[in-house]
């Protein structure tokens, strides 16, 4: 490791792993040897450390350390062969996973094509390219950082195999270049950070075959820990991460009271330790403190580090299923032996769920009397921790006055003073657009004298100003489900005879629309005036607490609380996990658990503050391994997604859209949220053909290049009309900073004539 947050990532690293003077650890990745030089700093003369590497660089300066301290010794291994190296008991286990920064200059431009961390293992890269197919390589693509965009992936690695065919090699990282160079006008926009880096990087975790070297390494690390032992564990890469994660997932249990409305089936399903194969262990892993990220202040160039301390601690023998996981609940073994140290943090609990649940019955008068016993028990316990000598400071960061004052807080919210309070200030402020200027600059590209549309009026931000670049002979028509902007629209319509509003599903475009239409615009998710009313239920905020229903049109189907009472747990962790990419598995499935064992405890969900409440205290449970994670935020997101089927509709509003626009006509998409960007790129890529220099390299094989460019193949029913992105727009920090809510990416698509005639592929 190298630079200034690297000397600090090592010292952090080192004081969590060691856990004594006198006791054996062993560094996974000795690399430039500051890790092990740092922990042999802190041991006894009866401390040890084993290191592993498999870089002759890195073992040669192993040797120097092994000769000048009979305490350290290394071996030119994989960290993958932990377990047939040592088999006495280790303290602690370092593993500081990626190459290291002599290794990463294999990966510069110019270099030799080889990619492996030992050079007397396997075969270089340049040679796996020779034999390798177009679905391997993708597939390594997208598993490793690269990229998410299984079009894109084709398409790179069939480009890159064409040249196999031509008879070319790769000899160096700057031939990958120049395939990609010839890639670039179809990734420049939505992807502008992909290089060969990104690439060589995703092959050269393919190639070292790190996944399961990791994943062998943890199993073993655990297996040879002393009870209580440590593995500090630093993640640099999305797929580390999710290795790390998996494992902990995988080797956790819950408490009593999470497992106590569950059968054992159902808990071996979504915690694998208490399955068949777990039932062999007599250990569990949790995660000592919350993951480390590098500080905003810190000026090196490495950012994305992340340090994870995993701890084995005693299997809690009330989790220890019976032999037969299919019988139910009652059937749970149980041991008499107290686990130490206590449980992982119950997924469970709900305090403020269920305060807010109870308080939302009472009338005022009960709920000032409550408040007043919580600040009379806060002002008590301030006195107590007074007379002990505590300052304010140290009184204030009190876990007990914490509590009550979260508590308190809750309650105040509730309060009908305050919520008259907060939607008197939400009337109030003005509803802002997101990229106003720049959407309907790019919509109305091909003039002010034709029909547009507004597949989300809103509150009409967005439509005001188009009507306002309009002449007298353009014309707007506008769509939205909610009732209340409709009733905006209807204004509008009134006393513009160029606008017209449509109170249907923008899905329906297609059917509402067909003559030609010259610019379409939509802004997806949910507007501020559907967040700031209590009613609709789509606010995570306490202060807005209200009935949890998140329908768009409330007139149509069913409120989230009522289909809470007749979904089933794989169902809501399916709906979870539809619009989630944050969530590991099967932390969806333990969610959905939790919320439907909640409402079966409890009753239904008759407000938001009592699911928030609920998932705020599981996301507490998650805060370390997901730091920064609103869980209340994600799941309300995915329930109202599908409710409003809203994947369903985006899908339909992108085929008609591209069906009803003119010749060089543009579809602009204002994205808030990963799936709406994965659906766009989706349709992008299944509509836009290939540059020329790209079809000249494909130029034998228009089969193959059907295959990695869907409008090619005779079927499809684009006729003469391909997509194009013709650019794409982000908020300035000016308007972020005007506008929280403003965080989103505008795609322009633009249809234009096909330069490849419609019978290629056939």
């Amino acid at each position: 490791m190298c630079g200034m947050a690297e000397d600090e990532l090592t010292r952090v690293a080192v004081e969590s792993v060691c856990t004594g003077p006198d006791k054996l650890y062993v560094d996974c990745t000795f690399g430039s040897g500051g890790q092990s030089s740092q922990l042999l700093a802190q041991l006894s003369d009866k401390g040890r450390v084993v290191a592993f590497d498999v870089d002759p660089g890195s073992v040669a300066k192993g040797r120097q350390l092994e000769g000048n301290d009979r305490r350290f010794q290394i071996f030119q291994k994989h960290f993958g062969d932990l377990g047939q190296v040592v088999n006495e008991p280790i303290a602690g286990v370092l593993l500081d996973l990626g190459p290291s920064p002599l290794q990463l200059q294999d990966e510069t431009l110019g270099d030799p094509l080889d990619l492996r961390l030992s050079i007397e293992e396997g075969a270089p890269a340049c040679e796996w390219l020779s034999r390798t197919t177009v679905l391997e390589l993708s597939g390594v693509l997208q598993s490793f950082d690269a990229l998410h965009d299984p079009l894109l992936s084709d398409r790179i690695a069939a480009a890159l195999l064409q040249r196999k065919e031509n008879q070319l090699s790769y000899t160096s990282v700057s031939s990958i270049a120049e395939i990609l160079a010839l890639l670039r006008p179809d990734f420049a926009e939505e992807h502008p950070n992909l290089n060969v880096q990104r690439l060589t990087r995703a092959m050269r975790v393919f190639l070292n075959k790190e996944v399961p070297q990791l994943e062998q390494v943890l199993q073993t690390a655990f297996e040879r820990l002393d009870m209580h032992g440590r593995c500090v564990v630093v993640t640099r890469h999305a797929w580390e991460l999710a290795v790390v994660r998996q494992f902990l997932r995988g080797h956790e249990e819950p408490d009593a009271e999470a497992a106590r409305d569950l059968s054992s089936a159902r808990l071996a399903e979504i915690y694998p330790l208490l399955g068949s194969e777990g039932q062999q262990k007599d250990y569990a892993v949790r995660q000592v403190s919350r993951s480390i990220k590098p500080s905003s202040e810190d000026l090196s160039e490495e950012k994305d580090w992340m340090l994870h301390v995993l701890e084995k601690v005693p299997r809690d023998g009330s989790m220890r299923l019976a032999s037969d996981v299919g019988q139910d609940r009652s059937n749970l073994a149980l041991d008499a032996s107290p686990p130490s140290p206590p449980p992982l943090p119950p997924m469970h609990v709900n305090t403020i769920g269920d305060l807010l649940s109870r308080a939302a019955a009472l009338p005022q008068e009960d709920l000032d009397a409550e408040k007043e016993e919580l600040s009379r028990s806060i002002a008590a316990r301030k006195a107590h921790l007074k007379e002990l000598g505590c300052a304010l400071s140290q009184q204030k960061k009190d876990p007990e006055i914490l509590g009550l004052v979260k508590r308190l807080r809750a309650l105040y919210c509730l309060g009908e003073k305050y919520q008259e309070k907060v939607q008197e200030r939400c009337r109030n402020r003005c509803h802002v657009s997101v990229l106003l200027e720049e959407s309907v600059e790019e919509t109305i590209a091909l003039g002010p004298d034709k029909l547009y549309i507004d597949c989300t009026f809103g509150r009409g931000g967005h439509s005001k100003l188009l009507l306002s670049k309009l002449s007298c002979g353009g014309r707007l028509k506008a769509f939205d489900v909610d009732q209340d902007a409709v009733q905006v629209g209807r204004g509008i319509e009134a006393t513009d005879s160029r606008f017209e509003i449509f109170h249907r599903p923008f899905g329906e475009l297609g059917v509402a629309v067909t003559e030609p239409v010259a610019g379409i615009l939509l802004d997806l998710g949910v507007s501020s005036p559907q967040l700031d009313e209590n009613s609709r239920g789509f606010s995570v905020k306490s202060r807005k607490n209200g009935p949890l229903d998140l329908r768009m049109n409330q007139q149509v189907g069913e409120p989230a609380w009522k289909w809470l009472e007749t979904v089933s747990a794989p169902q809501l962790a399916g709906v979870i996990r539809s619009t989630c990419y944050r969530l590991e598995e099967p932390l969806p499935e333990r969610i959905a658990e939790a919320i439907l064992q909640r409402q079966l405890e409890r009753g239904p969900y008759t407000s938001t503050a009592q699911l928030v409440g609920l998932l705020d205290e599981i996301g507490e449970s998650l805060e370390v391994e997901h730091p920064n994670l609103r869980l209340a935020h994600i799941v309300f997101c995915s329930i109202r997604v599908y409710l409003n089927r809203e994947i369903e509709q985006l899908g339909q509003v992108l085929e008609a859209a591209f069906e009803v626009l003119e010749p060089f006509g543009r579809c602009v998409i204002i994205c808030f949220t990963r799936w709406e960007r994965a659906a766009v790129r989706r349709f992008l890529r299944e509509h836009e053909e290939p540059c020329a220099a790209l079809a000249a390299q494909f130029g034998a094989s228009p089969e193959r290049l059907a295959k990695l460019y869907p409008l090619l193949t005779s079927g499809h029913k684009s006729g003469d009309f391909a997509l194009r992105q013709a650019s794409q727009a982000r908020p300035s920090e000016a308007e972020l900073k005007r506008n929280q809510r403003a965080k989103s990416v505008a795609y322009v698509l633009e249809k234009v004539p096909r330069c490849q005639p419609v019978e290629h592929g056939k």
